[in-house]
């Protein structure tokens, strides 16, 4: 039975390894990730590195700078890139450029620009309130 557990532990260590190499094990929502040596920042939604834009950005949805996963350059070309796009808790969405939000007015304006509601970030209405208000894009 032990040798049955070996094996099988070690069958999982080289598959996850494997895997890992290949870009195959997602990144849980919310991760933090950064190619090492560089200093940009991206937040994974579903599959998805969205730029993080700005450092007030990131100190207003409560991030922490210790807890990001370091990745190689290949690894981070391997995600698909989408925009920083937030809800507040208030039904609005919002793409956010720079340091400030920018209301998205209607569903036609949010298919127009490409954005799925799979990498919508859902935020808390402190932190989507933290972020200034930008122009909206109609």
């Amino acid at each position: 039975m032990l040798r049955l557990m070996i094996t099988v532990f070690f069958f999982l260590l080289s598959t996850a390894t494997i895997l890992s190499a290949q870009g195959f094990l997602p990144f849980s929502n919310g991760t933090v990730v950064q190619v090492s040596g560089k200093d940009t920042l991206y937040y994974v939604i579903n599959g998805n590195a969205a730029h993080i834009p700005s450092p007030a950005v990131f100190q207003c949805l409560q991030l922490d700078r210790n807890k990001k996963a370091m990745i190689t350059k290949e690894r981070l070309d391997a995600l698909p890139k989408t925009d920083f796009v937030i809800e507040g808790g208030d039904g609005k969405i919002y793409k956010v450029d720079g340091d400030r939000k920018r209301h998205i007015t209607s569903p036609g304006t949010l298919k127009r620009l490409g954005i799925s509601d799979s990498v919508i970030i859902n935020v808390s209405p402190n932190m989507a309130n933290c972020i200034p208000d930008g122009p909206p894009i109609n």
